[in-house]
């Protein structure tokens, strides 16, 4: 789980991030045939995946791993391959959509690289299997309506994306249990449509500069572990007094966030582990 590792990452003072493939090292692809991986020289050219579509077809893999995919703009040779559960793509920048994967019913765990040209998530509308969805940074997304019908999501990071105002996108994710907002979100002014996410248990806020308080985690009662980092605007964390189950709590280079409010939620948290700094640690991609 990523923002599990966050969090361990931050009590050590420094941010991790699980990027490898389980099993295999990314080297060359695998015989297993339900597992391939690919490593960064083997992807260096990759266009698009026509060249593998055949032996895809053929060996029906359940697990595809890539590295770095600098050139790759398309996954339309994935159509079709139903017998796939997990996609892991390195970064993409030249990648624009992910069309090619609609109507994989049993895909369930989806995790992008970087994806600056990545303008839409429509190949994932319709999808019933998909309870994991990792995205990495992708400032062209301006569209994340895809993600409402998501129902059986559990886990899913959303990506720096600069036209991220609220989280209505995720209103109806009612199995969301672990949600990371890391990124780079300028805009992202208000969290009130986590109020009705009621089996959230890991959360992270992280570069959301606009953001000015905690009201809309009011009542989440599963909480478990909180993060809130380097966002300069966030002034109110008040509402975190009522979040009962809550373990541990976050709030590093908010300098908005002065001593007074820490103490009182020491006071009215007192079995929650509480840090509170005015700088952050380093940061690792």
């Amino acid at each position: 789980m990523r923002l599990l590792i966050l969090f361990l990452a931050i009590a050590s003072t420094a941010f991790a991030k699980s990027l490898g493939a389980p099993g295999q090292g990314g080297t060359a692809p695998t015989q297993n045939p339900t597992f391939w991986s690919f490593n960064d020289d083997q992807c260096a050219k990759l266009r698009n995946l026509d060249a593998i579509a055949a032996a895809l077809r053929r060996d029906r893999p359940s697990s595809l791993v890539f590295g770095k995919c600098p050139a790759l703009e398309n996954v339309d040779g994935l159509r079709g391959l139903d017998s796939l559960w997990r996609l892991k793509l390195g970064d993409c920048p030249a990648l624009k959509n992910v069309d090619g994967l609609q109507g994989l019913s049993s895909l369930a765990e989806l995790d992008l690289g970087d994806t600056p040209a990545l303008q839409n998530l429509d190949g994932l509308k319709g999808d019933t299997a998909l309870v994991k969805l990792y995205l990495g940074r992708a400032p062209a997304l301006q569209n994340l309506d895809a993600l409402k019908g998501l129902m059986r999501v559990f886990e899913l990071d959303l990506p720096g994306c600069p036209a991220l105002k609220n989280l209505d996108v995720v209103k109806g994710l009612t199995a969301l249990e672990s949600l990371g907002i890391v990124g780079d979100c300028p805009a992202l002014e208000n969290v009130d449509a986590l109020k009705g996410l009621p089996e959230l248990r890991l959360l992270a806020f992280v570069d959301c500069s606009t953001l000015q308080d905690a009201n809309g985690l009011k009542g989440l009662t599963n909480l478990r572990m909180l993060v809130f980092q380097s966002c300069p605007e966030l002034r109110d964390v008040s509402a975190l007094k009522d979040l009962p189950v809550l373990e541990r709590l976050y709030i590093l280079a908010c300098p908005k966030i002065p001593p007074e409010p820490i103490a009182e939620l020491r006071a009215a948290l007192p079995k929650t582990e509480i840090t509170h700094r005015r700088d952050a640690p380093p940061r690792s991609r």
